[in-house]
């Protein structure tokens, strides 16, 4: 059985849980001992008051300690892992260490959360396609140009610091063989649904240099090799950067359904490099003139694109979390308010702005902790803690392994500031967790639930009842199995009154259009959630069915987009006839009642998401070309990337249910051509015409209209109306835009 089977009940899937991690070991693991001196080959780490030593250098590899995982006051552990010993050579996949680390976790009640990094000691050597003096590999090796890099951890050292052998993480192979190894890495985890219920957190990573943190060498020093200069030359721009990122969340949200995604990050993290090949200088300059990104712009333009797409499900942390030496402003206020970066604190000892205005954002954040050199005793530990909590919305705190030892093995577990245990720290995070006054949070629901309720569904078609056994979870062992079953009778689909609508971020009205999107809404309308993927179609044609579910308007077969038990998204039929025309869902497990719904000719609508509203008016979704910036007043969504339009501006709107286009599509197919609406279509800013470069369906989707709109030259303001006609006829939405 795997995740995907909707019929599994193994208990509920911990969603973005709080707490405290410890982080596992990169090298051989820790020796916990009562001996009077540590075992040969390692070495005395620390020693507790309770007779027990911390010894380093001998433990199993990259194992954590067994007292880590049997302790009761830690939630869990980050499995740090490196890409060369996941891989070590093309081809070659051996997952042992996080297999001997998922299981303690499963035994022990415990989450884990993984991290697979490339970076310095972290990046196989077999991905180059020349050897490490230079030399050609024959068939050019995995294809991946090996930069020869140099830098140093610390920004501000005189040296020209270690020399690394790095992949252009933008490049299209790099891309293709990290995220095979992703792919292999999540079917390994799915082979248990014990192991994937106790997955924690997927981090984001591939772009990394000594750490599991998203970033680059990028100094440029004199005397030194110039790393921005080596980017450049491999084809590193910031828009491969970021496709390199939206690609890999996507994927990772694809192959672990249910589990958040983590981005941690470092604000100056990346080499500065435009978009026509300008580098930073060691003058700090750019070596073509053309202006380059700001010092924190390509981390900040990632986050945004990560919150903007995946919402609740994309995680922002920073793993530099330090003791408490100054007061923070806003201190004990939560949740914290949405201010510009600059405007929270000055870098220091205060928590990571860029992730505290991610959390004030409503995004869930955490932290990790300083190294050792600089958070080694319980005292240090404990301040940290009470950094996060006093100066952050932040819910999950991952510290050392070494350091939680220490604390757990002195002054019988109590820290010394606040008195409080770790246990204590992340019971307090689990209260934050579920806290009501954070409203993304609880929406989110609750990753530790005391009670559990679980819908089974019908997985078989034809008449009668289906069974299913179980197993008591805590009586499973030799002699002890408890069995019991669940029958289920066959119910067939149906539709909820009122339950068919044109999609609610186009207006939502309650008549249709053919080729336009709908949403219908009712009960059984499928055994799970999917969403059509690229095996689903035929070609450009999409589907009519989807995991067994099917809708016909007037006859005719829909197009089939999202099911889920209580929601289905489908495209209407091309040739649907106007009028009242009825409409069924149909299941294995029967078809519904007919619903009667009105078909006009057109119903156009355009983009306009409930998330895109403030002080009672709706702003129309439009975009910028960079297909990331919405023209918004501030303050409307702190998801998004947003600022207002100027006169002369061009901008991009989307709609469904405008009709025919010239040349003929029909509904279900992928467009592939230009084409032009064939009634005709304006739009106005206030009272103001604007000019429409294009009006059609929009090249590579389906069902969907694009429209390129100049801005007009009209008063500047925060609600400007927007309306429009389509063949004389005016659109029914109320909707708003910002000029200035």
């Amino acid at each position: 059985m795997t995740p995907a089977d909707r019929n599994e009940f193994t208990g509920p899937l911990p969603f973005s849980p709080s707490g405290v991690f410890t982080l596992s070991p990169l090298e051989n693991g820790l020796i916990e001992t009562t001996a009077a001196n540590c075992p040969a080959g390692s070495r005395q780490l620390f020693k507790g008051d309770n007779g027990k030593t911390l010894c380093m250098g001998g433990g199993p590899f990259q194992a954590s300690l067994d007292s880590t995982w049997t302790s009761d006051r830690n939630t869990g552990v980050f499995i740090r892992l490196l890409w060369k010993d996941i891989q070590p050579t093309a081809g070659t996949y051996n997952f042992s260490v996080m297999q001997s680390e998922i299981e303690p976790a499963v035994r022990n009640g415990k989450l884990f959360s993984i991290g697979i990094k490339a970076g310095d000691d972290g990046t196989p050597d077999w991905i180059f396609s020349t050897a490490a003096d230079g030399s050609a590999r024959p068939g050019g090796g995995s294809g991946v140009p090996r930069l020869s890099l140099q830098a140093s951890d610390d920004d501000t050292s005189p040296s020209c610091g270690n020399k690394l052998d790095l992949g252009n993480p933008t490049r299209a192979t790099y891309k293709q063989l990290y995220f095979a190894m992703l792919t292999e890495a999540a079917r390994v985890i799915k082979t248990r649904s014990d192991w994937y219920r106790t997955l924690a957190y997927v981090k984001i990573s591939g772009a990394n240099y000594v750490s599991h943190e998203n970033r680059l060498p990028n100094t440029c020093k004199q005397g030194c090799p110039c790393n921005p200069a080596i980017f450049a030359a491999d084809t590193y721009r910031p828009s491969s950067l970021y496709a390199f990122y939206d690609e890999q969340n996507l994927l990772l949200r694809t192959l672990f359904p249910g589990k958040p995604i983590s981005f941690a990050l470092i604000q100056e993290g990346f080499p500065r490099i435009n978009e026509t090949g300008g580098y930073e200088t060691s003058s700090g300059g750019s070596s073509n003139t053309a202006p380059l990104p700001g010092f924190t712009e390509q981390m900040q333009i990632i986050i945004d694109r990560g919150q903007a797409n995946h919402g609740i499900n994309y995680v922002v942390q920073h793993n530099g979390l330090q003791i408490k030496r100054m007061t923070c402003n806003l201190e004990g206020v939560h949740p914290k308010p949405i201010l510009p970066v600059d405007q929270y604190w000055s870098i220091g000892s205060c928590p990571n702005r860029w992730t505290v205005k991610e959390g004030a954002e409503g995004q869930i954040t955490g932290f990790q902790t300083n190294n050792l050199s600089m958070i080694s005793t319980p005292n240090d530990l404990d301040s940290a803690f009470q950094n996060a909590w006093d100066n952050s919305d932040g819910v999950f705190v991952e510290i050392y392994e070494e350091v939680f030892w220490v604390a757990q093995n002195t002054r019988n577990g109590v820290l010394p500031i606040t008195s409080k245990t770790v246990g204590d720290w992340a019971a307090e995070f689990h209260r934050r967790r579920v806290d009501p006054i954070f409203a993304n949070f609880t929406r989110a629901g609750n990753p530790f639930p005391s009670t559990y309720s679980f819908t089974f569904n019908r997985t078989i078609s034809g008449s009668g009842a289906q069974t299913f056994n179980f197993v008591h979870g805590s009586k499973c062992g030799q002699g002890k199995q408890e069995f019991g079953q669940i029958i289920l009778d066959q119910q067939p689909p149906a539709v909820s009154p009122g339950g068919v609508l044109t999609a609610l971020q186009f207006g939502g009205s309650s008549a249709i259009a053919p080729g336009s999107w709908i949403e219908i809404y009712g009960t059984n309308l499928a055994s799970i959630t999917r969403e059509w993927g690229g095996a689903d179609f035929n070609g450009v044609s999409a589907p009519i069915l989807l995991e067994g579910t099917s809708v016909h308007i007037g006859g005719q077969s829909a197009f089939v987009r999202i099911v889920t038990p209580t929601q289905v998204n489908v495209q209407v039929p091309s040739t649907v006839s106007s009028g009242p025309q009825p409409l069924t869902v149909s299941t294995p497990s029967g078809t519904s009642a007919s619903y009667t719904v009105t078909v006009n000719t057109v119903q156009p609508g355009l983009f306009a998401p409930t998330s895109f509203s403030a002080n009672g008016r709706q702003f129309v979704g439009a975009l910028y070309s960079d297909g990331a910036t919405y023209v918004l007043p501030p303050g409307v969504n702190g998801a998004v990337l947003a600022r207002r339009a100027k006169a002369g501006d061009t901008i991009t709107l989307y709609g469904v249910g405008f009709g025919a286009v010239t040349p003929g599509i029909t509904a279900g197919q992928t467009v592939q051509q230009i084409n032009t609406l064939a009634q005709p279509f304006t739009i106005r800013f206030g009272q103001t015409q604007a000019t429409v470069s294009y009006s059609g369906l929009a090249p590579g989707a389906i069902g969907l209209y694009q429209f390129n709109v100049v801005v007009p030259n009209v008063a500047q303001s925060d609600s400007v109306p927007v309306t429009f006609t389509l063949n004389g006829v005016a659109g029914v939405q109320t909707l708003f835009t910002a000029i200035q």
